[in-house]
């Protein structure tokens, strides 16, 4: 599916803005099943299981399913970034942040 200019515009926007993905999930403007409100009730719920400890093994694996040029890809590189923290993989830890623009809420930690 090829992406119009001004939706593009709109997710880079979105990227920027988006301080609390769970405002998106809470939000009417999307229904319920649309992909990008189900992405980010899966970085809020992963978000909240990082940010309380080590997880098992393969426990972001969903987080596969965010593409790297979505509103919510910072997410889900912060997210990884916790996770390797808790595993003490420094590399990895830096390569998430790196990796992470700075002008968007995650990058802006």
């Amino acid at each position: 599916m090829k992406m119009t200019p001004q939706r593009r515009a709109l997710e880079a926007t979105l990227a920027r803005g988006l301080s609390d993905p769970a405002l998106l999930v809470a939000s009417p403007a999307l229904p319920s099943e649309h992909p990008l409100k189900r992405a980010a009730a899966t970085v809020v719920e992963l978000f909240a299981a990082v940010t309380s400890g080590p997880l098992p093994e393969g426990a972001l694996t969903a987080l596969d399913s965010i593409a790297r040029q979505s509103p919510l890809a910072p997410w889900k590189l912060l997210i990884r970034a916790i996770e390797a923290f808790y595993r003490r993989a420094d590399e990895v830890v830096l390569a998430n942040l790196a990796a992470i623009p700075t002008d968007t809420p995650p990058g802006r930690l």
